[in-house]
């Protein structure tokens, strides 16, 4: 059985993307302003880790077609929780669970919901910015079979990702990944 096509659906692509690369300004009283950058887990990751002591929370929903040997089957994922904490200057700590995956793959099949495993995982600051070169991180984390469901994949699974970037203007920058 093999993948024949996949096909997100174009709207909640340029939402996720919009939100993925979204730049929020926030007022801090103390070192003046910072801004808000957001991880799209499996869609990208910047290079910026968050503050230290800081602590992130992102969320979103991912709806997927897939044509699996001519039957064509819908899959959600929500609520796609990732937890970020600033655990020091150059690194924090991360939590990743896409939550609970309704696939829909004919009238016959039904709809079948399952929650997902579980992602731990770190990102550390490799080399800190200059000028308009971005950060320079690595991310490294672990897939734990922690869901009892069929969507589980049974065993420990680690990606390690290099993620950099460049700053094109003020306003944008052109981010990269490197791995699985």
């Amino acid at each position: 059985m093999g993948i024949n096509a996949v096909r997100p659906h174009k709207f909640l692509v340029c939402a996720m993307l919009a939100v993925g690369t979204a730049k929020v300004s926030a007022a801090d009283a103390v070192t003046g302003s910072v801004f808000l950058v957001t991880d799209r887990p499996t869609q990208g990751v910047s290079p910026i880790v968050v503050p230290r002591g800081s602590f992130q929370f992102e969320a979103g929903y991912k709806y997927e077609r897939f044509d699996i040997d001519g039957v064509e089957i819908d899959q959600q994922s929500f609520p796609d929780l990732l937890f970020r904490y600033g655990a020091g200057e150059r690194f924090e700590l991360r939590l990743f669970s896409s939550g609970w995956v309704v696939t829909d793959a004919d009238a016959e099949a039904g709809t079948d919901t399952e929650f997902s495993d579980v992602t731990v995982g770190t990102k550390i600051e490799l080399v800190p910015k200059s000028g308009r070169v971005s950060k320079l991180s690595l991310l490294a984390e672990v897939s734990l079979p922690t869901s009892r469901d069929s969507s589980s994949d049974d065993y420990v699974i680690p990606k390690v990702l290099l993620i950099g970037g460049y700053e094109l203007s003020d306003r944008y920058s052109l981010t990269y990944n490197i791995g699985p």
